[in-house]
């Protein structure tokens, strides 16, 4: 890593997410992180979700609003638009825990041979039952054939 405050590219992929892209959003621009790239990337949502994306158009680098080929197009139209060295994504119906990513830097820059970091998720249901899982510590042996990266 070149800079202790390296920039972070996120991209949040969206169509239709006008019931939860609100907290993503706002759990990402709370981070209080200085050098934050936020590129939204929206299969040309038809519900209200572009009206709460204007709402924080400031805080987006890039705004990516027309049909797409589901999320992974979605992801990869906006990485195309990514500056950082530290890349990610947020999906539109996730939030990122306070402090995430500060904790991301501080691994990156302690261990410069790390590639990716993936931690922990806390999944809330609509019946409010939450579920938590612990990063797996064998993941990169087990990833090739399970595609199992928690995230954000």
């Amino acid at each position: 890593m070149t800079n202790e405050v390296p920039k972070i590219s996120i991209v949040i992929p969206a169509f239709n997410a006008a019931l939860t892209l609100e907290n993503s959003i706002k759990s990402l621009i709370t981070q209080e992180y200085p050098n934050l790239e936020l590129i939204l990337a929206d299969g040309g949502s038809r519900d209200s979700t572009m009206e709460i994306v204007q709402k924080y158009e400031p805080h987006f680098s890039h705004i990516i609003s027309e049909p797409d080929k589901g999320q992974a197009n979605a992801l990869n139209k906006g990485f195309r638009l990514a500056t950082g060295e530290i890349w990610g994504w947020l999906c539109a119906d996730d939030e990122l825990a306070p402090g995430a990513l500060h904790h991301f830097v501080e691994i990156f820059n302690a261990s410069p041979d790390v590639n990716l970091v993936t931690g922990g998720c806390r999944r809330i249901f609509w019946d409010g039952t939450i579920v938590e899982t612990v990063p797996d510590p064998n993941l990169m042996q087990r990833i090739a054939y399970i595609d199992g990266i928690e995230q954000p």
